[in-house]
């Protein structure tokens, strides 16, 4: 963290500073509260703002040149799956790399800083949004965005390892949370506030940028539930909200249970299939729940495991290790995977011998 802190500390004016972004909610939010941190430290936000998906694009290395940054920050992003992609950018600029998945080489350089709680326990589970709040918060005061953090932690969906920081929330914003429970924040006000980034997502009625820059215009939750994007965040919100419960139907019909594991195969016109697997997670909470669908010749799973037994971040990479261009890995409870069409049946019944066995 020691190297971190310094990391931020001498970031100036002049520096032309890019955030690189995983674009889900506790990216949005990790990706916000750098950017007020920047603003409070040296007066103005980053020079620039990109989501990517996980692994990222292969060409973001050509985008980032453009602005010929001094400073790159990614956030919520496993890159050290890929040492070759690390050092594309550690030759053009000075790196820092904020993460909570899994660990998987060391990319620690003279150029790049690589922080992580996984260094200390491997197997801590905290939300990049609580890392980053802790950290900024070693340089400057960052009290006000305690809320940003919370609504971070909840679209991450573990708050094991993050109650300190939503009790302190609770203090402050008691409106917006109630008890402390996996369960309870999922359905509080600040759980409700993470589905909608997820339903702008999913509805592309937002893109992650401008949420980012939402939130960074924004002193308060009122202001998000009642600002410039209200309308468009409500309506999509309430879209969702709609899918699901046809969703809802539809699973009990379809589902496939295997023993300890439920496959759905997601079919709607909406992409988030991360909520989906979330919720099916709570009708099921004894077994590993992997939510699919089809996506231009690749299989696409989002996977939730809330029985403490199965770590399914380390399950799917597992699994996938030994076949080619499967990208799979996340955390004990929440993970998700992209794996081409012909190995999918295989990938399935590998998945099944391996929970069923545990």
């Amino acid at each position: 963290m020691k190297k971190a802190i310094e990391y931020l500390k001498k970031i100036n004016k002049k520096d032309v500073v890019v955030i690189i972004f995983h674009n889900d909610g506790d990216g949005i939010c990790s990706a916000t509260l750098l950017n007020k941190f920047l603003i409070k430290w040296r007066g103005k936000p980053a020079d620039m703002l990109i989501t990517q998906p996980m692994p990222p694009n292969k060409n973001l290395i050509d985008y980032v040149k453009t602005t010929i940054p001094t400073k790159i920050i990614f956030t919520d992003l496993a890159i050290d799956q890929d040492v070759k992609f690390v050092k594309k950018f550690e030759s053009i600029s000075k790196v820092l790399v904020i993460d909570h998945h899994e660990i998987n080489n060391k990319i620690s350089s003279k150029k790049v800083t690589y922080y992580n709680p996984r260094l200390y326990n491997k197997n801590v589970y905290k939300s990049a949004s609580y890392i980053v709040y802790k950290i900024t918060s070693k340089i400057v005061d960052m009290s006000d965005c305690l809320w940003i953090a919370s609504i971070g932690i909840i679209s991450d969906y573990d708050i094991t390892y993050s109650k300190d920081l939503l009790n302190e929330a609770n203090s402050k914003y008691h409106n917006y949370l109630g008890r402390i429970t996996q369960k309870d924040v999922l359905t509080s006000k600040f759980g409700i506030m993470s589905d909608m980034i997820a339903s702008a997502k999913a509805t592309k009625s937002l893109s992650c940028e401008q949420m980012v820059e939402m939130f960074t215009k924004s002193n308060s939750p009122e202001d998000i539930l009642n600002g410039k994007y209200a309308d468009k965040i409500k309506k999509s919100y309430q879209k969702i909200q709609n899918e699901l419960e046809r969703l809802k139907i539809d699973i009990k019909k379809s589902a496939e249970i295997n023993k300890n594991v439920v496959f759905y195969k997601f079919d709607s016109k909406y992409n988030f299939r991360s909520p989906l697997s979330s919720i099916i997670s709570d009708k099921y909470p004894s077994k590993v729940i992997i939510v699919w669908n089809k996506s231009k010749g690749n299989i696409k799973l989002s996977a939730r495991a809330k029985y403490q037994k199965y770590n399914i971040g380390s399950i799917l990479k597992k699994i996938s290790k030994k076949m080619k261009n499967v990208s799979a890995g996340g955390h004990p409870a929440a993970a998700g995977a992209t794996i081409p069409e012909k190995y999918w049946e295989e990938f399935k019944e590998n998945l099944i011998k391996t929970i069923n066995s545990i």
